[in-house]
């Protein structure tokens, strides 16, 4: 996402039936929120995660994460859904 936001924003907008904003100025408030909200990317970086951490939340978040990817499994960038959640197979 931090790469390329515009773009991930348009793919995501386009999954929901969205139209992307025409203008520059329509994408101000998607782009340049008024309200950082939490899971704002910090100044200089995110702490490096401890591997105990890591761990726990990769088995907390794997069941939800394979049935996510079987639901998008169809959709155009099924790859890279797989991809970012570590080439899970899909859960059905």
């Amino acid at each position: 996402y931090y790469a390329s936001p515009k773009e991930v924003l348009a793919r995501c907008l386009t999954f929901l039936g969205l139209d992307a904003p025409m203008s520059k100025a329509g994408w101000v408030p998607l782009l340049k929120p008024l309200v950082e909200l939490a899971g704002s990317r910090p100044i200089g970086g995110t702490p490096a995660l401890m591997d105990a951490i890591k761990v726990l939340l990769i088995e907390f978040y794997s069941p939800g994460l394979r049935q996510l990817v079987g639901l998008l499994q169809d959709e155009p960038d099924a790859a890279e859904w797989r991809t970012w959640a570590g080439n899970m197979s899909p859960e059905r």
